[in-house]
């Protein structure tokens, strides 16, 4: 089982509102968890037209006499935001990946506190 399906078992279980909502117009379970799981841009779009903004960016260290320069590290961050400023944020994670997923996470706890 690759981290896409665990992570579709989770957030099955742990968000049942934000689910519903992302589920919209598709009629079968298994169509929609094949879309987001081969394009996960579309989690993206889908947090996007919530109010939820997913930024992941590369962590960094600022060298140099002045710190002029900016130096880029081996972890990842991620923040979260919506129309009012930040909502949510992690950071030193190992890889892209492992950031995305968590802001994802994230994001669905978020919603489901809003729905």
């Amino acid at each position: 089982m690759n981290w896409q399906e665990k992570f579709v078992q989770i957030i099955i279980k742990q968000y049942p509102k934000s689910i519903a909502l992302m589920r919209g117009n598709f009629k079968s379970s298994q169509i929609w968890k094949l879309q987001y799981m081969s394009n996960p841009r579309l989690l993206y779009d889908f947090f996007d037209g919530q109010d939820i903004y997913i930024e992941i960016e590369r962590d960094y260290d600022y060298v140099g006499r002045c710190g002029e320069e900016i130096k880029y590290t081996d972890t990842w961050n991620y923040n979260l935001v919506n129309q009012y400023g930040a909502i949510g944020y992690g950071e030193d994670f190992t890889t892209r990946t492992l950031a995305e997923e968590q802001a994802f996470l994230k994001a669905f706890e978020i919603l489901e506190d809003k729905l």
